[in-house]
């Protein structure tokens, strides 16, 4: 974030926030005005005067003080004069590091500097002053809370680190300064200030210290010509560097001075500054205001005042450009702040959708899935009372192709795709979006393919594809589902039958053959259809599920085409009834009653031409279709029927009973046949035939079901074998023999 001319990185705010730094203070804070103090290299020339003594070439300055202090000279007494003259006072930026800590019990600030200048400004800066320690006496870690002169201070002379001798002392034989900043070290982030690379201190501080791999340590550098960037690299500390002209570092007392703002900010602050910016365009942001929206951004609380505040869709564009919003349009798990955002976003959905759709397509079309849900939920809402039907149209569209799976993402939010969809279907309904309603009505009915281990699957059974259990439920679940059919297709029927069943026989068909794929499926036994009784509304179909809205749906579009267009119920017939799926030759079977483009006497022959009166996955429709036209049928047609039935053998002709099992079954149809139509002495005599050799035959309840329920929940007329867990442990195939052999007991 900007700050006057100086950026300061978002990592050194946060630490500032929440009172993880340290200030590390040199010569540098005291050499300008109104103090002009004077740096490690004057004051050793100061002390140097008037003794006829000279640095050498090879000694450094500690080393040159050292010297001097085996020659008699006075040199801490000297040095204690100089940095405590009277008059002296705290330049401007004495008083802002030390506002860069909230409280006066929270400063941490440690300095190299003999002088006082800190404690003057603090006096005037807090009610209480900070505590302060002179070295040796240095704090405990646990309680570094105050001002900390770490080379000790002109209140204590002894003690000042001037010579070789004290830096040996302070850093190697004693080490108590060591000691102490590595305690400090790896807790907090240290922050230089008024160090230039080449002072004596930094090189004795800096390097008694290990690397630090978490995080950096900063210092606040002029930028100029002689800035040692490889130097101050080596030290591993991350340079922050503002203008300097001449000797002028008064952009860093600036800069200083605005950071400590920022820190001193309560809550209030900073909803009213980050209020105000939110409120401008965004073209009208200084750098400054820039860099605190930015920073804002990265904060829950602080995102919420922002989003509370912006109004212009213009903010889509400039906080997509500065990688605000990437998160949003790609695939990375989002943080708190990002999800307030995507809320946000979503107040433009209908007045400023065109902001939006120019940033999904800045990203090649991508939408986060809480983005996303968000966006369907805000659409799919009743808040919006004026709706644009070409914007709700496009978002469709957009949110259709970019829909994800329903479930938890990696975030921690839950997408509920169908639920979502459901909703916006709701808003295309008053509106007669009827294209849109199919777009959804086929999302919902895609099917969701998973594979499973068997649960019902038997100890002993070792064949691999048994082990394994495919489920296959659809997108929309089936209240969704039955609500958008029975409320937005359904009473469009006119103008959408032929499209709309083009899609759910596909659904049916895509069914059947995963399940086909996995062995779970073949042309006598599917799962879906063995769940559903009748075609038409029955009480035998009990309980609910997806699929049945999709068997319904196929059902009401073939009855319609077979009252309104007969030549296409026709074709559509045709087709379906050489289907491998049950289901499919079910529906063929079951709309034979209602089509009209074949005549009374075309019926049962178009029946015996395309099925066979013994296929047990069709045997209920097969049943009602015979008793709707086995009347209207010539006698030549009813005789053919009646022959075709007494042709039937029950295949297994090793079974004891296999000529009264072959009989019964005779005589179940030819019962059925003098039920459907008693003037019809062809059925009657046949009838009568079966029961001069069975007289104890006596007709069954529901001869045209397989199975079903009574009331009081017993099944009935279920094969006790043919459990649904034999059912979904075996093949359909190796079951056929034992379904094929078994009496029903009434």
């Amino acid at each position: 974030m900007k700050f006057g001319t100086v950026d300061i990185p978002n990592s050194l705010l946060d630490d500032l926030h929440n009172n993880k730094v340290v200030v590390f203070a040199g010569a540098g804070v005291s050499m300008g005005e109104p103090a002009c103090l004077p740096n490690f290299e004057t004051l050793t020339e100061i002390i140097a005067r008037g003794t006829g003594e000279a640095k050498r070439e090879s000694e450094n300055l500690e080393q040159f003080l050292g010297r001097l202090l085996d020659r008699r000279v006075q040199v801490h007494d000297i040095a204690k004069s100089v940095l405590s003259r009277e008059g002296l006072v705290p330049a401007p930026l004495h008083g802002n590091l030390l506002k860069l800590f909230r409280r006066d019990q929270s400063i941490r600030l440690i300095t190299t500097n003999f002088d006082l200048l800190f404690e003057c400004a603090a006096e005037h800066t807090y009610d209480n002053t900070p505590e302060v320690f002179h070295a040796p006496l240095l704090p405990f870690r646990d309680q570094l809370n105050g001002i900390v002169h770490i080379h000790g201070s002109v209140s204590y002379p002894d003690h000042m680190v001037l010579t070789d001798r004290d830096f040996g002392r302070a850093y190697l034989r004693e080490a108590s300064v060591t000691h102490f900043l590595l305690d400090l070290y790896d807790k907090y982030t240290f922050l230089f200030v008024g160090y230039s690379h080449n002072d004596t201190v930094m090189n004795y501080l800096v390097r008694s210290l290990p690397p630090k791999a978490d995080s950096s340590h900063y210092a606040l550098i002029a930028d100029s010509n002689d800035v040692d960037h490889q130097h101050w690299g080596s030290l591993e500390i991350e340079m922050i560097l503002y203008p300097q002209h001449a000797n002028d570092h008064s952009q860093l007392n600036e800069a200083i001075g605005k950071l400590a703002n920022h820190v001193q900010l309560g809550m209030v602050g900073w909803q009213r500054e980050i209020s105000a910016i939110a409120e401008k365009y965004p073209h009208e942001l200084n750098q400054e205001e820039e860099g605190i929206i930015d920073y804002a951004l990265r904060d829950n609380t602080m995102s919420e005042f922002f989003t509370r505040s912006a109004p212009h869709p213009e903010w889509i564009e400039w906080l997509d450009e500065r990688g605000h919003l990437a998160r949003l349009v790609g695939s990375d798990q989002l943080r708190e702040s990002d999800k307030i955002i995507s809320w946000w976003l979503t107040s433009f959905v209908f007045k400023h959708a065109h902001s939006l759709f120019l940033l999904i397509s800045n990203h090649n079309t991508r939408i986060h899935p809480t983005f996303w849900n968000h966006i369907a939920r805000t659409i799919g809402s009743d808040n919006e009372p004026s709706l644009d039907t070409t914007i709700l149209s496009r978002w469709i569209s957009l949110l259709l192709s970019t829909a994800p799976e329903e479930g938890g993402t990696p975030d921690g939010s839950y997408v509920s795709t169908s639920n979502c969809l459901t909703s916006i279907a709701r808003r295309c309904i008053p509106h007669r979006m009827i294209k849109e309603l199919l777009l959804i009505f086929d999302a919902m009915i895609q099917s969701r393919f998973s594979i499973i281990k068997n649960p019902y699957i038997p100890r002993d059974v070792t064949e691999r594809d048994l082990q394994i259990s495919v489920e296959l439920p659809l997108v929309g679940e089936c209240n969704e589902l039955n609500e958008l059919w029975k409320n937005g297709l359904k009473p469009n029927l006119s103008k959408i039958s032929k499209p709309l069943l083009e899609r759910v026989i596909w659904c049916l068909e895509n069914q059947y053959f995963f399940q086909h794929t996995w062995g779970r499926a073949t042309r006598l036994l599917e799962h879906a259809s063995q769940m559903r009784s009748a075609i038409e509304p029955h009480e035998q179909n009990v309980g609910s599920h997806d699929i049945d809205i999709v068997i319904d749906v196929a059902r009401d579009c073939l009855d319609w085409l077979a009252t309104h267009e007969p030549a296409a119920a026709g074709q559509w017939c045709n087709r379906l009834v050489n289907s491998d799926p049950p289901l499919l030759r079910r529906l063929a079977v079951h709309s034979l009653t209602k089509r009209e483009d074949l005549i009374s006497e075309e019926k049962l022959p178009w029946l015996l031409e395309h099925t066979d009166l013994h296929d047990y996955a069709i045997h209920h429709e097969i049943y009602q279709a015979v008793r709707h036209a086995y009347p209207g049928a010539d006698s030549n047609s009813r005789m053919a029927l009646i022959e075709r039935v007494r042709s039937y053998r029950f295949p297994h002709t090793e079974h004891p009973d296999n000529e009264e099992i072959t009989a019964r079954e005779h005589f179940d149809w030819f019962h059925w046949l003098h039920d459907a139509y008693p003037n019809c002495p062809l059925a009657e005599q046949a009838m009568r035939d079966v029961l001069a050799e069975y007289p104890h035959f006596e007709s069954r309840t529901h001869p045209d079901f397989t199975s079903w329920i009574q009331p009081g929940n017993a099944d009935v007329g279920i094969p006790r074998f043919l459990t649904s867990e034999t059912l979904l442990a075996n093949r359909p195939a190796d079951l056929l023999d034992e379904l094929l052999s078994s009496e029903d007991d009434e």
